[in-house]
């Protein structure tokens, strides 16, 4: 039970704490939308995350079921353990988190070009 609740819970902080891994690394990734005029970062955040959180809601009734909520756990978890050993080992662990960076690099230089974008025109 505890193995169990600790997996879970490792889980579920990672669905809500990366965005890295929920789309194909290899598809570019969409271009960040414009916060809203007067929304507190805090409260876009929470809104993206409410967002996040409902595309795990398959059959769109407005709840997270266990299971729905299970079988998003268990896709990320097979999408991370690359050898399928049934573990997440540290050179796992490394790659999740050199895939981070890269998505929050590519991210960033799309931020960064935005500005220029729009000097151009």
């Amino acid at each position: 039970m505890y193995k169990t609740s600790a997996i879970i819970l490792a889980l579920s902080s990672l669905l809500l704490a990366t965005n890295a891994l929920a789309t194909d690394a290899s598809a570019p990734a969409p271009a960040p939308a414009a916060a809203p005029a007067g929304k507190p970062p805090r409260e876009i955040m929470r809104q993206k995350m409410e967002e996040r959180l409902m595309e795990i809601d398959t059959n769109k009734d407005g709840v997270i079921s266990k299971v729905e909520f299970m079988t998003q756990a268990e896709d990320r978890f097979k999408r991370m353990d690359k050898n399928s050993d049934g573990k997440i080992d540290k050179s796992e662990r490394d790659a999740m988190h050199e895939q981070m960076d890269q998505r929050r690099e590519h991210l960033g230089s799309i931020k960064e070009a935005k500005p220029t974008e729009k000097a151009a025109q």
